[in-house]
């Protein structure tokens, strides 16, 4: 009998709270749901919970290591298809991967000066597996609301599989790859969004009491099974949306639209939002290299299932002074503005390539703001006609870009006004200065709910 599972992860779809539809569950996995009844008691809260009848699909085979959930995962178009309709899917990465690395190292076969090369081997093979098994979940639930929970174990699955077979050493150095599994495994799900539980909860895991196992002193007794289903069920069945935002001022000084677009996305959505807001005017060439060096920032992008985002248009300040003194260069002073806008272009697009590759591709749900030209008229108020014209058309120009950008990769654009508003004065009530008042923040938000979230 092989180690039963280290890592629980649950999807929990929910198509909407206001269905009574019945529920389809799918259970993959090893032994760790093939030989308890977890599966089978979170069915039964759902449908207490929820007033809703629970179809159960239990796909757990005994014994079944990743690579082998994985293989079905991606040719098994029957089980492929459960996922996409299931509300529930719930699957285990099993510890598995190490059985025969470790079996290596116990009779001195594994190679290296520490006989550990097989055990590292393993372990990064084990990462691979994990990437593209969570991958291809994000993939089959794609255009639905889920809840995701991660379980990790205490270092109780060794004291079951190996009793007290382990020397010290052996202990230690066993112990050592599989914590450090767990650890980017807890890492890596938070970053995609899921909530970590750890089996047994702490007041409970020094060790765990026997009654919570069968008499293999490994797989989970009913007792056990509750423990774990029980932690499911107080998790709730709303799942938390990050909502990130980034960019300039415009979406952070006395702004209100984030916060009504987010009130609007869980009334229709059914979710919590949380909101992480990055935006405060940084350029697009410092903002890069946050991006490079802070963990939470690139967390939340890959997390976010909603994201609003604008280009700096300060980024060009310096030449627009410059021109505005006579001072651009070129027979018709404006090569420093083709010089900046050129640089901000190449800026840009580094930062939003970085963005989608964090996110692996996904831009769903991100939405780019492009304001009009109307900022024009409250920072130059006094200038000639002709040079509010220059910076325009330039300006413009740098919109259109943006705009194209963004719809070549799936990003929509919400014009910062819409319609004619866009390259003309808005009304006088929907700004002050270049931020938004009540009224511009309820015209944003209206053109924002317009845009389909899933397609």
């Amino acid at each position: 009998m092989k180690k039963t599972a280290v890592f629980l992860l649950t999807f929990l779809l929910l198509a909407s709270c206001k269905t009574r539809e019945p529920w389809d569950v799918v259970v993959l996995g090893d032994s760790f749901f093939g030989r308890s009844v977890i599966a089978e008691q979170y069915a039964d809260f759902i449908a207490e919970d929820l007033g809703v009848e629970v179809n159960l699909h239990k796909k757990a085979v005994n014994g079944q290591e990743p690579e082998k959930l994985l293989a079905n995962l991606r040719s098994d178009e029957e089980l492929r298809q459960l996922i996409r309709d299931a509300e529930v899917v719930v699957f285990d990465f099993s510890p598995g991967w190490s059985n025969s690395a470790e079996l290596k190292y116990l009779v001195g076969t594994c190679k290296g000066d520490d006989n550990q090369d097989c055990l590292r081997e393993a372990f990064e093979s084990a990462k691979a597996d994990w990437t593209e098994m969570t991958d291809l979940f994000a993939e089959l639930t794609a255009g639905k609301v889920a809840l995701i929970h991660t379980f990790t174990f205490g270092d109780w699955p060794y004291e079951g599989y190996y009793k007290d077979k382990l020397t010290p050493e052996q202990r230690t150095v066993m112990l050592g790859y599989f914590h450090e599994f767990q650890s980017f495994q807890e890492s890596d799900a938070l970053a995609r969004g899921m909530i970590v539980h750890h089996i047994f909860p702490p007041e409970i895991d020094d060790p765990p009491s026997a009654e919570y196992f069968q008499a293999d002193g490994l797989h989970l007794s009913d007792e056990g099974s509750l423990v774990v289903s029980t932690l499911m069920r107080n998790a709730g069945y709303k799942t938390t949306w990050t909502y990130l935002i980034w960019g300039t001022a415009l979406q952070s000084l006395g702004a209100n639209f984030p916060e009504e677009y987010a009130a609007h996305i869980e009334e229709e959505m059914g979710v919590e939002i949380e909101i992480v807001n990055y935006a405060g005017g940084s350029k697009e060439s410092s903002f890069l290299k946050t991006l490079a060096s802070k963990q939470d920032l690139i967390d939340a992008v890959r997390r976010a299932k909603l994201m609003t985002f604008d280009w700096n248009p300060s980024s060009t300040d310096s030449a627009e002074r410059k021109f505005l003194n006579g001072e651009c260069g070129g027979t018709d002073n404006q090569d420093c503005l083709r010089e900046d806008y050129a640089q901000a272009q190449k800026d840009w697009l580094a930062v939003l390539n970085r963005v989608i590759e964090i996110r692996g591709g996904d831009t769903t749900g991100m939405r780019q703001i492009v304001m009009g030209n109307w900022p024009y008229m409250i920072h130059y108020p006094n200038i000639a006609a002709e040079q509010r014209s220059v910076l325009v058309a330039h300006f413009m120009e740098m919109a259109s870009f943006l705009m194209s950008e963004a719809g070549a990769r799936g990003i929509e654009t919400v014009q910062v006004f819409p319609g004619k508003y866009f390259d003309n004065p808005p009304p006088e009530d929907w700004v002050y200065g270049v931020g938004l008042t009540e009224e511009g923040d309820k015209v944003i938000v209206e053109v924002l709910m317009e845009i389909e979230f899933f397609k």
